[in-house]
């Protein structure tokens, strides 16, 4: 038992070693840049590094990831497909600057990240086209349904009305001891007479 536990013991803490080995390469793989915030910026950037347990500079790193990933989703199609281009192509060259100002020889870059965003953001427009081509659609054939059912309804009420003045009509005839008749009734009564 004891042997099975140091075993476990030494592959947690070698774990430990490549995370920190890791941590500690993708830091010098990194720019460092400055920023001025405002006080209730900064105040709230720290409440929100606090609460998770993270650094300021983990929190204002992922931050600005996502708000460059936001920004450049809204660009126009064309204009993103360049710059997605052009920031790959740049990618390379600033990681390499950055590890040789680091003392760092490999870098691990990954490549075609801003083209893959391009290529999500496409295909998330796209999708959405196709959901709003179809609520318009479906707008569409109900308010077809709409119509007919209105178009329907107005028929109903016209054929009711017109079926309950001509049964109105024969009442008060009776009424009057008259016999409803047409026109050409009417005038073979005078012609004979």
């Amino acid at each position: 038992m004891q042997d099975t536990d140091s075993n476990s013991t030494q592959s947690l803490i070698d774990k430990y070693y490549q995370e920190e080995q890791e941590r500690r390469l993708q830091e010098k793989t990194q720019a460092e840049i400055s920023v001025k915030i405002e006080p209730a910026d900064l105040a709230m950037l720290n409440m929100i590094a606090r609460r998770f347990s993270k650094s300021r500079d983990e929190i204002t790193r992922d931050v600005m990831s996502t708000a460059l990933i936001d920004l450049f989703s809204r660009l126009e199609s064309g204009e993103r497909k360049l710059l997605a281009r052009d920031a790959d192509e740049a990618t390379r060259q600033l990681a390499e600057e950055i590890a040789e100002e680091n003392g760092v020889t490999d870098v691990d870059i990954r490549q075609g990240q801003w083209t893959t965003h391009e290529k999500n953001i496409v295909k998330l427009e796209r999708k959405r086209a196709r959901e709003q081509e179809k609520q318009q659609e479906l707008l569409a054939s109900a308010q077809k349904v709409l119509d007919q059912t209105a178009t329907s309804a107005v028929t109903s009420k016209v054929t009711a009305t017109t079926d309950t003045d001509a049964a109105d009509e024969s009442e008060e005839l009776s009424a009057e001891g008259m016999k409803p008749s047409n026109e050409a009734e009417a005038t073979s009564v005078f012609s004979a007479g």
